[in-house]
């Protein structure tokens, strides 16, 4: 869920938010400059130019966090992204299809296709980040879930969430177009706690859900640390192996990952996590703040076994510019895997804060 400098702001931005058609997509973009000032000055890899995907029903200022339902593959004979707007969640279809230079692309269809989160209390009206997966006959929502309200985000309310339901039933919902209905099934990790300590005064957010090649589960996630007297804001990635039956079982502590150390690289955030295996390698992407608002996407592969992973091994591969709707930043990235080419699914942001999903197809990290 990248807000990035939303948070101080946010109840003005609430009383803002709006459903509106979308209008046809944005030019596609140049290759994006290099890093500014910092010290992860290394060149992004070659890429194809971006795309902006056009939103016909929900389009409005805060189209948000996507992901690739199921790591991009099929659910049924149909495949999903899956995407926010702070208060509901959508599933959108898309074909791997040939692009114009006769190597794999992306054909989104049109129409967005409700999804329905059922048995959530009412105060609960934050959504944010949602990831879905195929678990067996089940097919699993993770998401976050928390408070906003006219005083702004109530972050310490934002936790994990896991809902589900049957695999025939969301097959025949979603081919329906009309909405998916899952059913909330609680929050994850309730024994968490800040850093060892037991400060409460914190969020999570960003579920990514993630079975290594040995199939062992793994929940990765962004606690957020607000801001507090003598304290900056910061945000860091954390892990914990799960029960691949249960993925609301943890099995042992959080581990860290990523620090957002406001005197790191990522200078107070580093969130959105996505791990995929790629090419047979586990591989991480996070969205990490460069300056004040511009966020971009770093990578790197990874042990099988999430650990903590060195500034050092962390690559760019996605950063804003070249085009408007993502001039400001770009982030909460989502990898997946077709005949040999990698494509991201991600969020722009352009200089009056709205928010928009693209993809772009890359080299692997």
């Amino acid at each position: 869920m990248n807000l990035w400098s939303l948070p101080l702001a946010f109840n003005t931005l609430i009383q803002r938010l709006e459903h509106k058609v979308s209008t046809s997509p944005s030019p596609s973009a140049s290759t994006a400059p290099t890093l500014g000032k910092d010290t992860l000055t290394r060149q992004a890899p070659a890429a194809q130019p971006a795309a902006q995907i056009a939103l016909n029903s929900v389009h409005g200022q805060y189209i948000k966090d996507p992901s690739f339902a199921n790591s991009g593959n099929p659910i049924g004979d149909s495949r999903y992204i899956v995407f926010g707007n702070l208060t509901h969640f959508f599933l959108k279809g898309f074909d791997v299809a040939k692009a114009t230079d006769g190597k794999p692309g992306l054909a989104f269809k049109s129409g967005e296709i409700p999804i329905n989160v059922q048995g959530l209390p009412a105060s609960e009206n934050g959504l944010w980040a949602p990831q879905v997966v195929v678990n067996g006959d089940k097919v699993q929502l993770f998401y976050t879930a928390g408070t906003m309200g006219p005083n702004g985000i109530d972050w310490p309310s934002f936790r994990l969430h896991m809902a589900e339901m049957p695999l025939s039933q969301f097959e025949a919902e979603a081919k329906s177009g009309k909405g998916v209905n899952f059913q909330d099934k609680g929050t994850l990790f309730d024994d968490q706690t800040t850093f060892g300590g037991t400060d409460r005064n914190f969020a999570m957010i960003d579920p990514c859900y993630y079975v290594n090649p040995q199939g062992q589960a793994y929940m990765m996630y962004t606690v957020v640390q607000p801001a507090a007297p003598g304290r900056p804001w910061q945000e860091f990635v954390r892990a914990r192996q799960v029960n691949p039956a249960n993925p609301m079982q943890a099995i042992g502590p959080d581990t860290p990952v990523i620090d957002g150390w406001s005197n790191s690289e990522h200078q107070g955030v580093a969130e959105a996590p996505d791990l995929v295996t790629l090419n047979g390698k586990p591989t991480l992407f996070v969205s990490s703040r460069a300056g004040d608002t511009n966020q971009r996407v770093l990578a790197a592969p990874i042990s099988s076994q999430p650990g903590r992973v060195p500034d050092s091994a962390l690559k760019p591969v996605l950063e804003p510019g070249g085009t408007p709707w993502s001039s400001n930043a770009v982030g909460s990235t989502s990898a997946m895997e077709a005949n040999g080419q990698v494509f991201l699914l991600y969020q722009g942001m352009d200089a009056n804060h709205q928010f928009s999903l693209g993809f772009k197809r890359i080299d692997a990290p």
